[in-house]
């Protein structure tokens, strides 16, 4: 990748996790830019030295990363060490994405006396796998794989009274989800992690 291929990565990363229409996978990261506009730009720079550091995978990943953190991050900024980390917290969750969720059930199952308490909101609070989530006890990721399987978004749509903060994560979350198709295949893991870690504590 040379240096205008990662600003136009960046311009689709930015816009799918910015805008609520565009989808970076249905568009395939097609966006608005020329050649021509991109040499003028001042900061043109950063975007040649991290076609450099990093290989094609390596570098959406990074990017989606810290557009989860914040949708608006100048390419001056993704420099930073926190930049950094975040790119390689985020790595490192999806290299070991079976023994994490792992964990993460089981501690979800450690804190409940009924299966359904994960999801109940009570009184229009956020339930307890959104707030595990939100102290980053659980991983977005795991967040995730539970609504795969249980739908719990749209139910909670209808009953979280916070109009500010549930409706950013879902809205993160969904389009992450659009990148986690690899993570996914072991979704036959995931429900048999989940069926016998909650069989352990018998809230099945």
């Amino acid at each position: 990748m040379n240096g205008y291929d990662v600003y136009r990565m960046y311009l689709g990363l930015k816009m799918h996790f910015k805008s609520a229409n565009y989808d970076y996978i249905k568009y395939h990261g097609a966006v608005r830019s020329s050649k021509e506009s991109f040499d003028k730009r001042n900061d043109r720079y950063y975007f040649q030295k991290l076609s450099n550091k990093f290989s094609q995978d390596d570098l959406k990943l990074y990017f989606i990363s810290n557009f989860l953190f914040k949708d608006d991050i100048w390419i001056g900024n993704l420099f930073d060490e926190e930049c950094q980390s975040r790119f390689y917290e985020t790595k490192g969750r999806h290299e070991r994405i079976t023994y994490l969720f792992k964990q993460d059930v089981e501690f979800l199952m450690s804190n409940v006396e009924n299966f359904k308490d994960l999801f109940n909101s009570v009184d229009g609070q956020h339930p307890p796998l959104l707030t595990h989530t939100l102290s980053q006890e659980i991983s977005i990721e795991t967040l995730i794989i539970f609504n795969e399987f249980f739908g719990c978004f749209d139910k909670w749509d209808s009953q979280i009274a916070d109009p500010v903060v549930w409706p950013e994560v879902k809205k993160k979350c969904l389009k992450y989800r659009s990148f986690l198709d690899r993570i996914l295949l072991k979704k036959k893991t995931f429900s048999k992690i989940i069926s016998e870690t909650a069989k352990s504590h018998n809230l099945l």
